[in-house]
């Protein structure tokens, strides 16, 4: 399992205090990870805070900031590496992406044993040893595989607004891609993916939807569920204001016509509307209900596992 490195890429603006309690999660970790922190240029300290309280937990951290002369570097850690990278960003996707550059100069997919986790500022790993459990999960799967290939291994999230845990579905066919992919945050991804396909920016909001499916439909990607609780996940950001709603539903039908027939899409929405699904969606995200619908679908999914 040595051959198994985890980076868990932050992208993170006037973060506060919300970046220290990602990063505390991460490196109280039994099996630490990289970790690379693409700040948009934030001023309220919580760059130089993060730096120094990782170089404190004795990870070897190396400082750059865009258009200086030269880069601060720290090392010396035995814990980890980490990198912080400071330069002014078009936006979160984008940020994302020089994120995915740096990373693919510091940490090379070379071997097909590096894997990639995108958190957000607020996000947390659900416990010390979920990057341990991810290696063996994939371990195991790769194990059982004539030719892996690469592979996107995806879980579950505990979502901190509702307090349920959302599972993911563990079967992801076409009528799944059509109606919405793993939580971002649940996702672990086959470097070598992500740095030949980085994020569509034209997109605002869909994104990591659009780059799930293109990673699935053009590059070939396996889905394997690995059935773990991999991080809790904050919510109530960027995508998730009445405005960016709006925009996600129309960035959804135009990325859902590129990776499948009309013909699968007016199935597909036949089916939705006669499954309720607008009134799921509320039942799902109000906290006086999502505890008995996360359960049902909890239920559906362990059956669909055993099937």
């Amino acid at each position: 399992m040595d051959d198994i490195a985890l980076t868990i890429l932050i992208v993170a603006y006037e973060p506060g205090e919300r970046l220290l309690r990602t990063l505390e999660s991460i490196v109280s970790q039994s099996r630490r990870p990289d970790i690379l922190i693409q700040d948009g240029g934030s001023t309220d300290g919580s760059y130089e805070r993060a730096a120094q309280y990782l170089r404190d937990a004795g990870y070897s951290v190396s400082s750059y900031i865009e258009g200086a002369p030269a880069p601060q570097v720290r090392s010396g850690g035995a814990g980890g590496t980490a990198i912080l990278w400071q330069g002014r960003d078009d936006g979160i996707y984008d940020a994302m992406n020089r994120a995915l550059a740096h990373a693919a100069d510091a940490y090379p997919a070379a071997g097909g044993g590096r894997y990639i986790l995108f958190l957000g500022c607020g996000d947390r790993l659900s416990d010390t040893h979920v990057a341990e459990a991810v290696a063996q999960a994939i371990v195991r799967d790769r194990s059982g595989e004539k030719e892996p290939g690469p592979a996107i291994y995806y879980g579950d999230v505990l979502e901190k607004l509702t307090g349920q845990r959302v599972s993911s579905d563990p079967r992801l066919n076409d009528y799944s891609l059509y109606r919405n992919v793993p939580c971002h945050q649940a996702c672990v991804y086959d470097a070598g993916l992500l740095y030949a396909e980085p994020f569509d920016t034209r997109y605002r909001v869909r994104a990591d939807y659009e780059q799930f499916l293109r990673l699935v439909r053009r590059a070939g990607a396996r889905t394997v569920y690995t059935g773990l609780l991999i991080a809790e996940y904050e919510g109530g950001g960027f995508s998730e204001t009445s405005e960016h709603l709006r925009l996600s539903e129309q960035e959804h039908r135009q990325i859902i016509h590129m990776y499948m027939s009309d013909r699968q899409i007016m199935r597909f929405d036949i089916y939705r509307a006669l499954t309720l699904a607008p009134l799921r969606t509320r039942l799902a995200r109000s906290p006086l209900t999502s505890g008995m619908y996360n359960r049902f679908k909890t239920i559906i999914y362990k059956y669909l596992r055993k099937g």
